[in-house]
This record gives C-alpha cells, structure tokens and sequence, in this order.
C-alpha cells in the first residue's frame, strides 16, 4: 500500500502538521490561545507560578546540564511519553463476528462533539449507517449496499455553526468494521487509488471536491495506528461563492477503519481545520483501541 501521490509543499507541510497533532492525542494544550482549541495541557500544567523569595537561585540549580540529567530521563520515558511504534493487539475475543458486534463497535467508537470541538452540533440527518460510498467511473459518489467482508459503517455528520464572524465548518466521522485485517487494510489501499483517479469529485447535492492530493504517512512514523493517510484539496458548496480548503484523515486499526472528514468555511484557517481533523482522528482512535480491548 506504500503509495504517495505528490503534491505542492504546501500539502505536505499539513500533512506533517497533522500527524504532530494526531499522535500527541486528544490532551493538547490551550496555553497558546489558537482558535478552537480543546483540551488541557497533557501535563496538567497551569499559568500560575509559586514565588519563593528566599530560595532565588533554586530553578536554576535543578536545571539539566548540557550532558543530560533528569530531564533527559523524562524525556525519554516520563508520563505522555511516546512510544517508540505502534504495538497494540485487538483481544480476540473482542473483535467483532457479525454486523450486531460490529454495530456495538462502530458507536461506541465514536465521538462526543461537545468534548470534541466546542459549539459542534448534529448536522442533519445526523448519521448514515450501514451502507457504503461507491465512487463511479465518472467520478461521483453514490450509496451502495455493504460490500462482503464488511460488517458494519456508520458515519455521524457535524457542523459548527456560523458564529462570531466566521462560517459554518462541516464534518463526518465514520467508522467501519471488517472481517479481517486484510479487508481493511484494502479499504485503505483504494483510498489512495481513489484520489489518483479523480482528483476531482462530485459529492451529490451540489457539492464537489477538487484538487485532492493524498499520501500515505511511513509506517515508522504512525504511533498511534496501524496505518494512516492523508488527503486535502478544495470544497465547495451549492452556495459557496468561493471554494474553501478540505481535509481527511484515515487510519486502520486491526480490522477496523475511521476516517475525519472537515469542510471549511469562511474565516476558519488551514491550521484550525488541522487541529480539528486531528484531534477528532485521535479521540476515534483510542475510543477503537477501548472497544478491542
């Protein structure tokens, strides 16, 4: 499956943005003040210091030297530390067997908004389930039944609505579960196939992707998945004057797959469209690894 289609650098610099934000995980830090930031700092850190006058020098004299100390010893392997690669294993006995099991996986999979992202709602209809996207020769999604050797898909779809000057986000996240490793796994591979042969897309209901660009993260690299992929480009809307950026995230987890779909809007940035992709992929994802656990 080791495939990437090539894009601007632009591409790539998100790509690698996401991933940053995706394996540190759901307790990302709002001591920046980026907008829509969720979560707290994954140390429990908090502005306020102590002021200890009598022992001035005292900071500095538990700072590491330049040959290393402790904080080389946290750093490599203090609490919020990565691992060094992706080794979880499903339980067996938890992997599901038929479309009832997989049903309980792929809703208990997914996540809440309101912990996801503030101000995101249900979008109407909230969720599509147990059905599958088919793109066509022509380039244009349509719903089919589900194909064998998946057991279940269900997608629930967001949005955030206008506010404070900026336009409405769109969002789905949907998560599928297959017989096997393999199956998924494929599911993965046509994802990739599927922006090389159109790179630009017709979605029903007048609105259309193009420009999409994806590429498959190295194996080494993905701490918190089995695999993992990437695709961005632009979407626009039966009412949208102008196009605005899409991003979609993918991971495999054993047999299961989950996916983060964002659509902008006015005013909101590549890199807060980022964080919320990300955030939202890795909150799926450790709620699939509690599922098979």
């Amino acid at each position: 499956m080791r495939r990437v289609r090539r894009g601007p650098r632009r591409a790539t610099a998100l790509a690698a943005g996401l991933l940053a934000v995706t394996l540190v995980g759901c307790g990302t830090s709002d001591a920046d003040g980026e907008p829509g930031k969720t979560g707290e700092s994954p140390r429990g850190d908090t502005s306020e210091d102590t002021d200890e006058p009598d022992e001035p020098d005292e900071p500095d004299e538990e700072q590491p030297d330049e040959e290393g100390g402790e904080g080389d010893d946290e750093e490599a392997g203090g609490v919020g530390a990565l691992p060094d690669e992706y080794d979880f294993t499903p339980n067996p006995d938890r992997l599901p067997t038929d479309a009832t099991e997989a049903r309980a996986l792929t809703e208990g999979a997914q996540v809440d908004p309101e912990i996801w992202w503030p101000g995101l709602t249900p979008d109407d209809p909230p969720e599509v389930a147990a059905t599958w996207t088919v793109l066509g020769d022509d380039c244009t999604w349509s719903r089919a039944e589900l194909p064998d050797g998946v057991l279940d898909s269900l997608t629930r779809r967001y949005q955030l609505p206008p506010a404070d000057g900026l336009g409405q986000v769109l969002a789905t996240v949907t998560v599928s579960a297959h017989r096997d490793d393999a199956g998924a796994d494929a599911e993965m591979a046509a994802t990739l196939d599927e922006s090389y042969r159109c790179p630009d897309q017709e979605l029903g209901d007048g609105q259309r992707l193009s420009g999409l660009m994806s590429l498959e993260y190295p194996e080494e690299e993905v701490l918190n998945a089995d695999a993992s992929l990437f695709e961005m480009g632009q979407w626009r809307g039966p009412d949208s004057p102008v196009p605005y950026s899409y991003l979609w995230v993918k991971s495999r987890i054993g047999p299961v797959t989950a996916s983060v779909a964002v659509k902008g809007g006015p005013g909101h940035d590549d890199m807060e469209l980022m964080r919320m992709a990300a955030e939202g992929l890795a909150r799926v994802l450790y709620q699939i690894e509690l599922e098979l656990t």
